[in-house]
């Protein structure tokens, strides 16, 4: 996360944004505030630019130390998961391990090795993000609708202050902040407010209060409401994404050898096969064996 001081510019120092938003009608910036009614998958490509949403270069890289080559600086991948492996391809790895990616030609698995472990293997790409970067952000959901939103802040558990951080739906290269509220007249309901994008690459909601980085954003309205509903006080929970395939290895197969999986219960059985809930640990929830 950035730092916590609030850059206040002058117009001398910075460039005036296209748009100003009065601090007393902020959520009308994102469509203004609704009362109770998937995540996108975010997959990344290592070998090309990661765009960084948060300053011109990321500082979390390594350079390849072989004489013999030129130095090349890599990105770093962080676990936003944990995961246990299914096959002897795959690598067990806890939230918070970093990697280094090493061949990512498999689609949604990628060939990574552990900092932290030194091991090697197939990790699901949806399960990691650039070091240093919004998309590891706890309170980052990327590609998500409004509804969506307002139904994850609004599940049971979530206090007042709960929020989480989207891409808008209606700006390009903007952001939504949507935040858990309370009133005697709503109730529970969820406020949105735009974060806006300056020429220079900072971030405002309100053009009072004007910040390097998105983390920087949080950390100032984490301490204070500052023309909010109210402060942020924590993140949304997020669940577990969806994995494309049960491994690597089965990745384009249609068919999944009996031997390879563990059938734990029988769930039933009727006119085309037999119903069983395979391995633990994230696989399909049901597989038909076909008689």
């Amino acid at each position: 996360m950035g730092c916590t001081c609030c850059k206040q510019k002058s117009a001398k120092s910075i460039a005036a944004p296209s748009a100003t938003i009065d601090v007393n009608d902020l959520t009308n910036a994102d469509g203004g505030s609704s009362g109770a009614s998937a995540q996108g998958r975010y997959c990344p490509d290592p070998t090309q630019a990661i765009p960084d949403f948060n300053k011109p270069s990321f500082n979390t890289s390594f350079t390849n130390t072989n004489t013999h080559s030129r130095s090349v600086a890599v990105t770093l991948f962080i676990a936003l998961y944990d995961y246990d492996a299914r096959t002897e391809d795959d690598l067990t790895f806890q939230k918070g391990e970093k990697f280094q990616i090493i061949n990512n030609t498999e689609g949604d698995w990628w060939e990574a090795r552990s900092l932290d472990t030194g091991h090697t293997g197939y990790i699901p790409s949806n399960y990691v993000a650039p070091v240093d970067s919004i998309q590891a952000e706890e309170w980052y959901f990327g590609k998500m609708g409004r509804k969506d939103a307002e139904r994850q802040l609004l599940a049971q558990g979530n206090p007042r202050g709960t929020f989480l951080i989207r891409e808008s739906e209606t700006t390009k290269g903007a952001y939504s902040l949507s935040i858990r509220d309370w009133d005697d007249n709503k109730g529970d309901h969820v406020k949105h407010y735009k974060i806006r994008k300056l020429d220079n690459g900072g971030y405002y909601i309100t053009t009072r209060s004007q910040f390097d980085t998105i983390q920087q954003l949080v950390d100032h309205y984490t301490e204070r409401a500052a023309g909010l509903c109210c402060s942020l006080i924590g993140s949304c929970k997020r669940g577990m994404p969806k994995l494309a395939d049960l491994s690597v290895k089965t990745k384009d197969m249609w068919e999944i050898p009996r031997e390879s999986l563990q059938l734990i219960k029988k769930l039933g059985n009727g006119q085309f096969g037999e119903v069983w809930m395979p391995c633990a640990s994230g696989c399909p929830a049901s597989l038909h064996e076909l008689m």
